[in-house]
């Protein structure tokens, strides 16, 4: 029978959200509260040392650590810099702690289950958005190892029909195991990137195009030189009801987010007949950055003129 060990400071908080069983493990009735804490290694390695100490190898690991109050979501400005470093302790911290921990024993999966407000950010999500999103990044960085590293992108957990329910998390995660070469998921009972086209309409209707007024930005105009380029920023243009954007300009400093990233990128993909991602266009977020990376994507797409070619 498979064993669960929840890892928690005092064990009161892990059997609150046992919730008889039934929200974290199913099912399972085999449930040990091991004492210690992720963000700290000295904490989790003694934890992670008694276990395999007492029942043998552990074979996966899920990190769910979240101890954020509704309170201790607000502006950045307003949060005392415990509540911001709270933030990131049990986030970040934990992803990096586990990979210290496990680097000379690797589990067969980390699964990190972390929040969309890492692409969806929010004015009082400052600071939890970032954390999400640094944690995020820790998994991408740790995919090359042994380790299958995975992390679950979460919509908003509430009794509402729109949100995701308490009881759909099991499936959740025995689904995401079935996608073997994905590292990143999002979940969401809403239709994104219908959300995001809506509100990007509400936002340019009945606005005319303006000129763009640079006093706000760090780069200089350049015109675009290849069609790549003219192509990318007539997409810039019409999504921001501007003129005058040149390959050097931000989408983020423009004015961009995550919201207008998504159906931005399906456009791109479209006109361009490729596949980028949302990691791609975040690492690309200049209009000759994208061209450039369209460009070599779509040139290794191309088939070879000859048999023998030689690249230099």
């Amino acid at each position: 029978q498979s064993q669960v060990f929840i890892l928690d400071e005092n064990g009161v908080t892990a059997i609150r959200e046992l919730d008889n069983g039934k929200l974290a493990i199913g099912s399972l009735s085999n449930v040990t509260i091991v004492a210690g804490t992720i963000d700290s290694e000295a904490s989790l390695a003694q934890a992670v040392q008694k276990i395999e100490s007492d029942h043998g190898a552990i074979d996966g690991v899920i990190h769910a650590a979240r101890d954020i109050r509704p309170e201790e979501l607000t502006l950045v400005s307003l949060m005392p810099e415990e509540v911001i470093e709270k933030h990131f302790c049990n986030k970040p911290m934990g992803v990096h702690n586990l990979d210290r921990v496990f680097n000379d024993r690797p589990p067969g999966f980390i699964a990190v289950f972390s929040s969309l407000a890492s692409f969806l950010g929010g004015v009082f999500y400052g600071a939890y958005a970032a954390a999400s999103s640094l944690m995020d990044s820790l998994v991408q960085h740790h995919v090359t190892t042994e380790t299958r590293w995975l992390v679950l992108d979460l919509d908003r957990i509430r009794p509402e029909e729109e949100w995701i329910q308490k009881e759909e998390l099991i499936e959740i995660f025995q689904r995401s195991l079935a996608y073997g070469r994905t590292h990143q998921l999002l979940v969401s009972r809403r239709d994104l990137e219908a959300e995001s086209i809506q509100q990007n309409k509400k936002e340019t209707q009945n606005k005319a195009k303006a000129s763009l007024n640079r006093k706000h930005l760090n780069s200089s105009f350049r015109a675009p030189e290849s069609d790549s380029e003219k192509r990318i920023i007539e997409l810039f243009e019409g999504l921001f009801g501007m003129d005058g954007i040149g390959v050097e300009d931000d989408f983020f400093e423009l004015g961009g987010d995550s919201l207008k990233g998504i159906p931005l990128i399906n456009k791109i993909n479209k006109e361009f007949s490729i596949q980028i991602t949302l990691t791609d266009f975040f690492n690309n977020p200049t209009v000759e950055l994208l061209a450039l990376l369209i460009d070599n994507r779509k040139w290794l797409a191309s088939t070879p003129k000859t048999k023998n070619e030689i690249l230099i």
